[in-house]
């Protein structure tokens, strides 16, 4: 399968397209159902979001599923223009539909998905940041998009602290600078918390989107099931994939690359702890690092020699996502 996306061909978005259909199956065939409650808290602009179509199971995996096409063009347009890969393929936009179909919940619309619509963004201008002599707009624009990401799934603000990190490792990141990357956010919720202040819900904006997502989640082993088993050793695939395959991510790399690396095993670090330092645990909460994950499990599928190899790896991966889906509970 991964043979149809080894190319350059614009054609190739409608087997993208196809795909990211095939990888969401059990929710638009509506076997496997929405729960609105494990998606973690949304933002003030979620509030925003019609209801019916956050109820209606079907109609929230049909937006879902257009909305991750988009995010997976947009991850390979970003992986193509910075050079991420040895060669232009569509395996990015593919392993970014996968990742972002590993788990049920991942399947329909929710803050942390729409969320990650803005993390593209602001990664797009994080990477133009290596030795740049002006880069005052750039690392405006990925303050400012980072923070409107959060005004969907407020807890995207965890994602501060590698990106920050990302910045010093890619340039002498001065105080001017940090000054100018701290006033991309501020803008975005200066803005935010000036319309609820407009209708007198000044302080419930504060609230919301700094004090109320943060907590230490309390495991209960007597609610563990097989389902939750299951789930758990999906989300440990990839990771697991990441770590076999460091030592070779780095090997015979330009230094910018390694670079860009290092600031990806960051956000996936931080990104990753970062559930557990939440009132509840949301498995949905993942979704926000389906970019650099993806990007890594393009980098393992590209580097196999063997494509054989690669392809059972990816059929693998994609029967587990679909056999979560089609679970029953």
């Amino acid at each position: 399968m991964l043979a149809i996306f080894r190319n350059n061909r614009f054609t190739s978005a409608i087997s993208l397209a196809l795909y990211v259909l095939l990888t969401r199956a059990g929710a638009l065939s509506g076997y496997c159902p929405n729960e609105p409650d494990e998606m973690g808290m949304g933002g003030l602009l979620y509030d925003f979001v019609p209801a019916w179509l956050l109820q209606n199971s079907q109609y929230s995996a049909i937006a879902a599923a257009i909305l991750v096409f988009i995010q997976a063009l947009s991850l390979n347009i970003i992986a193509d223009g910075h050079r991420l890969l040895p060669e232009r393929s569509w395996i990015p936009g593919v392993s970014y539909a996968l990742v972002s179909a590993m788990l049920p919940n991942f399947l329909f619309l929710s803050p942390p998905l729409l969320a990650a619509s803005f993390v593209l963004p602001a990664l797009s201008r994080f990477l133009k940041l290596y030795k740049v002599a002006h880069a005052t707009k750039a690392l405006f624009d990925t303050g400012f998009w980072l923070a409107t990401g959060t005004l969907f799934y407020p807890a995207l603000l965890f994602l501060i602290l590698p990106f920050w990190i990302g910045i010093n490792l890619l340039r002498s990141f001065n105080l001017r600078e940090q000054l100018v990357f701290l006033s991309g956010g501020f803008v975005s919720m200066f803005l935010g918390w000036l319309g609820y202040f407009w209708y007198g819900m000044g302080d419930r904006f504060v609230a919301r989107q700094f004090w109320e997502i943060w907590g230490f989640y309390h495991f209960n082993t007597q609610t563990v099931g097989l389902y939750d088993i299951l789930k758990a050793a999906v989300v440990c695939v990839i990771p697991l994939l990441i770590t076999l395959a460091a030592g070779a991510f780095p090997a015979k790399k330009s230094i910018q690359l390694q670079k860009y690396i290092s600031f990806f095993y960051w956000m996936v670090a931080v990104g990753g702890l970062s559930i557990f330092f939440q009132p509840n645990l949301n498995d949905a909460h993942l979704l926000m690092l389906a970019a650099p994950a993806a990007i890594f499990l393009s980098m393992t599928l590209t580097g196999i020699r063997n494509k054989i190899v690669a392809e059972i790896l990816h059929l693998l991966l994609l029967c587990g996502a679909l056999f979560l889906q089609f679970f029953p509970k």
